[in-house]
């Protein structure tokens, strides 16, 4: 097992199978693959078919782990019950933070990449590990404290992590957590832990709906990055080469797609409009890879032929 690591949390087959077909050939990666997959949705076989499909050499030795058995995990490990045990098991994202503590507990590894699988990856992010020697994040100001609570907020993640943070130095800086990568961090599950015990995590995701509910893993990584400033570790943010991050879908002309700079990793965050913007993006990078992507699972027969409609 090698020490560095590129964690992908899956839930999709069309999105795992779009990452695969542009996924660079023919290269020496200095990271395993774990594939962290969500089996309320899908089966670690159907992935695995999905990447016997592609003459991917990395990913056909990825290592697979069962997003609800790794809960299960935690929650005996941690003594979750009442609503932090529901909260884990129904919020969806909080895998991603214990992608790093679980990868490192079990595996040895002692830094992680972790992505959804709504990416292309184009280039060989093996340069990524070395580039950054601590932990790198991509900059987004949507997150910030700006809402009615933010002082109830403040207080409460203050209390989470043990902090004195103020509202200024907050929301000098924010985050998306879609990708991040980790070096060693021994408090990452004491904090996790005290997170997902307290009243105010639970208050955000259960009262309310929407933006502030799905968000609530967000702001443990907004804190987390200030903790880890503060007690002097590296931390930058990605550059643009290295991550692209697409929160809208754009104007331009598909034609010019990647015509000016090719990422290493774009990542499409568009929510339920990631097939509008997949019907206008992968036509528009035909002229660079030679073929058009045809859709084989999710999208079969359905992602050319819906021109003004989210299929999602």
């Amino acid at each position: 097992m090698k020490k560095n690591a590129v964690a992908i949390g899956t839930s999709n087959l069309e999105w795992i199978n779009i990452l695969l077909s542009y996924y660079p050939k023919d290269i020496q990666e200095n990271f395993d693959i774990y594939m962290f997959v969500d089996t309320s949705k899908i089966t670690i076989n159907q992935v695995r078919h999905v990447i016997g499909n592609h003459n991917v050499p990395i990913f056909k030795k990825a290592t697979f782990v069962d997003v609800r058995q790794l809960y299960k995990y935690y929650i005996e490990k941690h003594g979750y019950e009442g609503k932090a045990k529901e909260f884990l098991l129904t919020h969806g994202a909080m895998f991603k933070i214990l992608m790093p503590i679980y990868l490192n507990e079990k595996f040895g590894v002692e830094r992680t990449y972790t992505s959804d699988d709504d990416v292309f990856i184009f280039k060989d992010l093996s340069y990524l590990f070395n580039k950054y020697e601590g932990y790198a994040f991509k900059k987004e100001n949507l997150f910030y404290l700006r809402n009615k609570d933010k002082y109830e907020t403040l207080a409460a993640f203050n209390e989470m992590f043990e902090s004195d943070f103020t509202l200024e130095q907050v929301n000098a800086l924010s985050l998306n957590c879609g990708n991040l990568l980790y070096g060693i961090d021994p408090k990452l599950e004491y904090y996790f832990e005290r997170f997902m015990k307290h009243s105010w995590s639970h208050h955000m995701y259960y009262d309310f709906e929407g933006y502030t509910s799905w968000t609530v893993e967000q702001r443990f990584h907004h804190f987390n990055i200030h903790r880890l400033l503060k007690e002097g570790h590296k931390v930058e943010p990605f550059k643009g080469e290295d991550l692209r991050l697409i929160l809208s879908i754009g104007k331009n002309p598909p034609e010019k797609s990647l015509k000016s700079t090719v990422p290493s990793l774009l990542h499409y965050a568009v929510g339920k409009k990631k097939p509008d913007f997949l019907r206008s993006f992968l036509p528009g990078i035909e002229w660079r890879y030679g073929f058009k992507y045809e859709p084989q699972f999710e999208l079969k027969d359905k992602l050319y032929c819906v021109p003004n409609r989210s299929l999602f």
